[in-house]
């Protein structure tokens, strides 16, 4: 009764996949790792008996342009969530060769005033769509992080390290050097610039020069 109750009160994902004319703000792919997510999250039930129920949410949540798309491929509107998203994803995401993907990952460098946090997130999304042998994928992504690092002085630093480190230690390293370089210079000395003297001279009459009797001088003697 618990599951029937949460479900019942739960409204369309947001947000909707297409809402209206032109390309999705986000790809397909990101877009239905969230809404699955969120399933999770919400706690829908996954046994069987709710499984028409998915994919009608599914459908309430690709939005009024996502929607017409999707009943203008399907020739059942009632079909079943995996067949939905599977029909979706072929509309929606381009297939590329893996040699062509690849070689965007290999091209990839860290652009200026990108983090390394989001650079190594990014190498991770492009590196899932190279189809890397399993246990190559974190080498590749770690490796990748040490060539095109924006900053020499951490790609010196991660150079440095063991082949045998990790990439969530080599991650955590390059992070807390990059923390410590942008905040260095806030506590870098003052520079005190050094003060001008006045420098007078006495004139033949013993006056400081430029500085008679008008303009309140003072005679020496």
């Amino acid at each position: 009764m618990t599951e029937t109750r949460t479900f019942m009160a739960t409204q369309p994902f947001k947000p909707v996949f297409l809402a209206s004319a032109g390309q999705p703000p986000v790809p397909w792919e990101r877009w239905i790792a969230m809404f699955e997510d969120w399933l999770l999250a919400i706690g829908f039930p996954t046994a069987a008996e709710y499984a028409a129920r998915k994919a009608a949410l599914l459908r309430a949540s690709l939005g009024t342009e996502g929607y017409r798309i999707y009943a203008s491929l399907a020739t059942d509107l009632r079909e079943s969530y995996t067949a939905a998203t599977t029909r979706m994803e072929d509309h929606f995401v381009q297939k590329s060769s893996t040699v062509f993907q690849r070689g965007q990952f290999t091209r990839r460098q860290q652009r200026a005033g990108e983090t390394i946090s989001q650079y190594v997130a990014a190498l991770r999304e492009m590196a899932v769509k190279c189809e890397f042998p399993a246990g190559q994928l974190t080498e590749r992504v770690r490796d990748q992080l040490i060539a095109w690092c924006y900053s020499d002085r951490i790609r010196q630093r991660l150079l440095q390290e063991p082949a045998t480190k990790t990439l969530e230690e080599l991650v955590n390293l390059a992070v807390t050097m990059e923390l410590a370089m942008a905040e260095a210079p806030a506590l870098a000395p003052v520079e005190r610039k050094p003060v001008n003297r006045v420098k007078t001279t006495t004139t033949q009459r013993g006056w400081t020069e430029n500085a008679g009797p008008e303009n309140g001088g003072q005679y020496l003697g």
